[in-house]
């Protein structure tokens, strides 16, 4: 246990350094999670999904899944497994939100079991229209390039929200990828 603690205050001194260089006062060792943070609470549960996606060459398929979502690492990142049928085949994505304070923007990551890449977003929420609307890097397995995305969550109720999922061309154009309604597992609204 010491030999970890004594590795993780090695690995923070570039940044406090960084920090005490800028005359910035560096950030505290246990900062709490913003309001931002605790805005991916309403993620946190077990969620059945229905919708259709469709892939590049515009064949559809069914997108009944199950998704599970944690706050974890100081509930500073939501973390969410998804689970589907894909071609015919299992699906397994993982993926993780947070906040970052300093570029003021939610961003992540996402993986999955039928594509090598990894993708990234970055994005922003609009508490009053009840979206977090992510803007989606990442490249397309099927060529090798580099691609664009976006998805938006709207926020129905505590037990139901949809996500849009686009692919975003090269002059910019959007076209609806997939679309998913979640439902809450155990219910919390009455």
């Amino acid at each position: 246990m010491k030999l970890f603690r004594g590795f993780a205050v090695l690995a923070m001194l570039p940044a406090l350094a960084a920090g005490t260089a800028q005359g910035q006062d560096p950030a505290p060792p246990n900062a709490a999670p913003s309001e931002e943070h605790t805005y991916l609470n309403q993620f946190v549960g077990e969620w059945r999904t229905t919708g259709k996606g469709t892939d590049p060459s515009g064949k559809e398929t069914d997108l009944t899944g199950f998704e599970f979502d944690r706050m974890v690492l100081g509930d500073f990142w939501l973390f969410f497994v998804y689970n589907s049928q894909m071609n015919g085949k299992p699906y397994v994505g993982h993926g993780m939100i947070g906040y970052d304070p300093a570029r003021k923007k939610y961003i992540g990551s996402w993986v999955d079991s039928m594509s090598p890449y990894m993708g990234s977003f970055e994005g922003t929420a609009d508490r009053e229209k009840k979206t977090l609307t992510l803007n989606v890097s990442g490249t397309d397995p099927a060529t090798g390039k580099a691609c664009k995305g976006k998805m938006v969550f709207d926020f129905q109720d505590a037990d139901h929200r949809n996500l849009k999922s686009y692919r975003i061309d090269d002059s910019g154009g959007e076209k609806l990828a997939y679309e998913l309604h979640y439902t809450r597992e155990q219910p919390q609204s009455k």
